[in-house]
């Protein structure tokens, strides 16, 4: 293997924006993975806003409309399990504690709520060709603003518990390392 493909096969880690290193590379790979959740669920949460603005200002939503916004959620409910499969792999004692208060707000994303509104979204989508059932087009809409105002409550509550993870494990790891560092034995004279 060359030096060239060695280069390109290295996982670049970026500087912990806080509190330091661990000085243990796997915490340290974890959190960059964690980063890239951190800054893709936030992007999350803007467009959800913006699904949620749209239901809430807008009088007619388009099927289009429709599938952009499950498509959101769908792209959201996989990042989630996968963030929450990233969190279920970590060994590392300084995770276990930490992690409970990420895994609600992942769950939420995750759950039965999330499904619920994917399919009345697509339910809805359907309504929204149908000029008969104008009543319960209307109804149905009222119901997804109050839905997608939850979901956007849901991401802004998971991207608060995730961006302050990154520090509260850097910190409970130098102090798990500080604590089981002993010196080294000198023998006594």
């Amino acid at each position: 293997m060359s030096n060239q493909q060695e280069t390109d096969n290295i996982i670049s880690l970026q500087k912990p924006p806080s509190g330091g290193s661990t000085g243990d590379p796997r915490i340290e790979t974890a959190l960059a993975k964690l980063q890239v959740f951190i800054d893709d669920f936030q992007a999350d949460e803007q467009a959800v806003k913006q699904a949620a603005q749209t239901f809430r200002e807008a009088l007619h939503i388009s099927p289009r409309q429709c599938r952009e916004v499950i498509t959101i959620l769908q792209a959201i409910r996989h990042r989630a399990a996968s963030c929450i499969e990233l969190l279920d792999e970590q060994e590392k004692p300084v995770f276990m504690p930490l992690r409970y208060g990420v895994l609600l707000p992942l769950h939420c994303l995750d759950g039965e709520e999330t499904a619920r509104l994917i399919l009345q979204l697509d339910a809805f989508r359907f309504l929204c060709i149908n000029t008969q059932a104008d009543r319960q087009r209307i109804t149905t809409h009222v119901q997804l603003q109050t839905a997608l105002a939850g979901s956007v409550k849901h991401v802004r509550d998971l991207n608060t518990a995730l961006e302050e993870l990154p520090g509260k494990v850097r910190e409970f790891a130098l102090q798990v390392q500080g604590y089981y560092h002993y010196p080294p034995c000198t023998p006594s004279r």
